[in-house]
């Protein structure tokens, strides 16, 4: 059993802290992925309590699923268009977002019969990612094929995590280059970091995703942590030297030690590839009632062992629960010493935790 605890309220206010560093753009919300794991539903209720209005999510389903908890708001999908997923953006008002051209062939055929939903849509132009989106270069071409005005221009910045990173003012002057065909249509830049390259980058409006949810650093600790996560110690045993720990006998015990096995594992967001099977320092520790502790053995599925010996009188009555992240071990620092990063710790938090949301 896992224990999730997830700050609505430091959600709204690092929403609200980006809005206001943003020089005057307009702040919108990346929700997709279940609102990067922490539950898409109360995470837009919060936010289009506290006066969101543009939402962005990946895939059409995801923005049917939001559209309950944000009625008058604009939810752009991500991942382009394909013409089977048009009744999603009919029944749901979605706007499209187009980056190529047989998607917007296929947008402005859909169209025809739903002329009412004919400028719900963004384009979306590569300035240098190289994923999706418009060759920047042919901006002019792509202006001449529409039918009808976009909502939004916008793209995507690669480096913006450096802010010393010459691509960042290479894709600033690509997308200047870009709007000029567009002139009079809002356009957005920036992801978390990108807001705090400076107001060039910021444009109309703003798409934060990480920073909303605590993932983001800064040194002046400009966004508050938003989750504690924490697992139940199931059994707390004793190892003799010689006797070895989980999958594979990969960790032996070298002296005595006292083993708390933990109720979480790779299925819970544990990366099986940081199990201490050998001698060398735990990449991770844990934090048992207070202590740092080392984790030992293979992580399996579902279980996982840290070494508690140095925690003097442990028993299940003062320290049943060990954190993962929280107030001793940030989003920030558990990304860094599993060897990710925060998008991807907060995308494979455990559906089977227990949440609590609090305001």
């Amino acid at each position: 059993m896992q224990k999730l605890e997830i700050n609505l309220g430091a959600i709204v206010a690092n929403w609200q802290t980006l809005g206001a560093n943003c020089f005057g753009a307009q702040a919108s919300a990346v929700v997709k992925a279940n609102a990067y794991g922490l539950g898409a539903e109360p995470v837009v209720k919060a936010l289009y309590a506290a006066g969101c209005r543009t939402f962005f999510v990946a895939h059409p389903n995801e923005g049917a699923t939001i559209r309950p908890f944000a009625p008058q708001a604009t939810i752009y999908v991500l991942n382009g268009f394909a013409p089977e997923h048009f009744p999603y953006y009919l029944q749901h008002h979605l706007h499209a977002v187009l980056g190529a051209p047989h998607m917007l062939h296929a947008w402005q055929a859909c169209v025809v019969n739903a002329p009412h939903l004919a400028g719900h849509y963004a384009l979306h132009f590569d300035t240098g990612i190289h994923r999706l989106g418009f060759n920047w270069q042919d901006a002019s071409t792509i202006a001449h094929m529409l039918t009808t005005p976009p909502a939004h221009v916008m793209s995507h910045l690669a480096c913006s995590d450096d802010v010393n990173h010459p691509m960042n003012m290479q894709q600033l002057q690509r997308f200047h280059t870009v709007i000029t065909q567009f002139p009079g249509i809002p356009t957005s830049l920036a992801n978390s970091a990108g807001v705090l390259l400076g107001k060039d980058y910021c444009c109309d409006m703003i798409r934060p995703g990480s920073a909303i949810y605590g993932g983001h650093n800064t040194p002046n600790n400009l966004f508050q942590p938003v989750v504690k996560y924490s697992a139940r110690i199931l059994q707390i045993r004793d190892m003799a030297v010689g006797d070895s720990i989980g999958y594979g006998a990969a960790f032996v015990a070298q002296k005595p030690m006292k083993i708390a096995v933990l109720s979480i594992g790779y299925a819970d967001g544990l990366p099986r590839h940081i199990s201490l099977v050998g001698n060398a320092p735990a990449p991770l520790n844990l934090i048992v009632a207070g202590h740092k502790t080392p984790l030992v053995g293979r992580i399996s599925m579902d279980l996982s062992a840290v070494d508690v010996s140095h925690i003097p009188q442990i028993d299940l009555d003062t320290a049943y629960w060990v954190e993962l992240i929280g107030p001793h071990q940030s989003l920030c620092d558990f990304a860094k010493a599993t060897g990710t990063i925060t998008y991807e710790v907060l995308t494979r938090l455990s559906m089977r935790a227990e949440r609590t949301f609090i305001n």
